[in-house]
């Protein structure tokens, strides 16, 4: 239980710590390390499993085919969580946020956004809506709060409610593991 309160802890908390800048002044933002730690921990696990299960002798009877339909598919479902999350980076200047992924770039303007919404895939996303776009940001990065408050400064907090409204629920989950 202690294991479960620390890591909720640590998990929501990282919330409302402050983003860091670069070396040239943006501020950047990155998935927390806790869950790029999980999932590649759960990918190796996943790995490992299938080898050990690969080896001589260790395959024999009718459970073989459903292990392998179950670790299979979770090893690359994890595998490409990895990439995915653990490649992210967002860099927020003065006028513009930049998504950064393994599959690429992309940009929009605070003049162009002109909602955020809120999804639940993929753990949580904000969805900046504009200039026939979206782009997504994910919302287990270290001072995603700083990030919802400067969002409601340049497009204006009508824009940004369901943002808040995450934030604000953040907030009671995190008094509920302090």
């Amino acid at each position: 239980m202690l294991a479960v309160r620390f890591a909720m802890k640590h998990t929501f908390g990282a919330t409302f710590k402050p983003a860091k800048r670069n070396k040239n002044g943006l501020l950047e933002f990155k998935m927390m390390g806790l869950v790029r730690v999980l999932l590649y921990c759960s990918f190796m696990c996943a790995i490992t499993a299938i080898v050990i299960f690969l080896l001589p002798g260790m395959s024999e009877g009718e459970d073989t085919a459903s292990f392998m339909q179950v670790m299979i598919p979770s090893a690359v479902f994890l595998g490409l969580m990895s990439l995915i999350l653990g490649r992210y980076k967002m860099l927020v200047s003065e006028h513009e946020i930049t998504v950064q992924t393994w599959l690429g770039r992309k940009s929009i303007t605070f003049n162009e956004i002109e909602g955020v919404k809120f999804s639940p895939v993929l753990g949580g996303r904000f969805m900046l809506q504009g200039a026939g776009r979206v782009v997504a940001i994910q919302v287990e990065t270290v001072g995603s709060a700083e990030l919802v408050e400067l969002l409601c400064s340049k497009v204006g907090a009508e824009r940004c409610h369901e943002a808040t409204e995450f934030i604000r629920k953040r907030t009671l989950q995190l008094a509920k593991y302090s």
